[in-house]
């Protein structure tokens, strides 16, 4: 757990009873003591000319400073049995602890990890890297230091498998919190150092489309992963669909010279009868265009892989 040693808000990062706390903090109280992963007090530093970063961006979040190693907070180390120990300044908030404060998908709260300063000794709970940051690495959620977006990325990239930091990345951008020009950017500066996780963030990156959408949810990369895997074209991801100047809908995937649509049938299919009513009037709309769809649910994707994509291959072999 995270939290100001003087009473501030705390930020539970994990269930192993450890916590880690401001030195020095100005004293504010919340509802319950507690400000979980991601919360409205998040603030991000700006980011130059990444429009995320702007005032009433996507996630409404303001501009805030970096800090540099003299001005951030020593962190305490803490537990249940009133155990301490001073971590000093310079510690931060890195990697999947990081990243679950920024509640990027698939990574949930856990042991904490922090980023220290070469050459001090290891002191405390939890999960030790010692890198050097740069004051545009960190910023701060709730007083508490935690690197950026970006650097969240990169760092986790060197501790968690590929198909995970691909999903947080997908959730990152689509939530506006970090942009592709950023992540090259902070990439080709930290490569110069020879970083972990620095080979697969740049294959992530190579492998990204900049004019592409960002898929909409876990399920639907998993789904594109499974149709690349086994060698389907690539479809385009939130495809509208036209009638003269009228936006009819738009798909998850589509492969217009086919006119063939796929739809990843998630819980949103399953939120009453106005919806069920919505969703056939629009396929209606879909077919008179002379679409024909194919729907996915999350059983199909993850028990009958193979009759899926057989299924896709073959409405792409019988254009209309």
């Amino acid at each position: 757990m995270l939290e100001p040693v003087s009473d501030a808000a705390c930020i539970r990062c994990g269930a192993d009873t450890s916590s880690f706390r401001r030195e020095g903090g100005a004293s504010r109280r919340h509802s319950a003591g507690s400000i979980r992963p991601g919360s409205s007090r998040a603030t991000r530093r700006d980011e130059g000319d990444d429009p995320a970063s702007a005032e009433g961006g996507p996630l409404g979040a303001p501009r805030t400073r970096c800090l540099p190693p003299r001005r951030q907070p020593a962190l305490v180390a803490s537990d249940h049995d009133g155990g301490a120990s001073v971590l000093g300044r310079g510690a931060v908030v890195s990697h999947r602890a990081a990243a679950a404060l920024w509640r990027m998908a698939g990574f949930e709260p856990g042991p904490v990890e922090l980023t220290i300063p070469r050459g001090r000794r290891r002191a405390g709970p939890g999960i030790i890297h010692r890198h050097r940051l740069l004051p545009s690495d960190v910023t701060r959620v709730d007083d508490i230091p935690v690197t950026t977006p970006a650097r969240t990325l990169i760092d986790i990239a060197s501790v968690a498998p590929r198909e995970s930091v691909e999903e947080a990345m997908d959730d990152a951008l689509r939530r506006g919190i970090v942009s592709l020009p950023r992540l090259r950017r902070r990439l080709a500066e930290v490569s110069r150092r020879g970083r972990p996780g620095v080979s697969m963030t740049r294959r992530l990156l190579d492998s990204r489309d900049p004019s592409a959408a960002v898929p909409e949810s876990i399920f639907e990369r998993r789904l594109l992963r499974v149709m690349q895997r086994a060698g389907l074209p690539t479809p385009v991801l939130q495809h509208e669909i036209h009638s003269a100047d009228r936006l009819i809908a738009v798909v998850d995937f589509a492969f217009p010279d086919a006119r063939l649509a796929i739809e990843a049938d998630g819980y949103r299919w399953h939120s009453g009868r106005a919806q069920w009513d919505h969703d056939r009037t629009r396929r209606n709309r879909i077919t008179l265009l002379g679409w024909r769809i194919i729907h996915v649910t999350w059983t199909d994707l993850t028990r009958r892989p193979t009759a899926m994509i057989e299924a896709i291959r073959r409405a792409l072999e019988t254009e209309t």
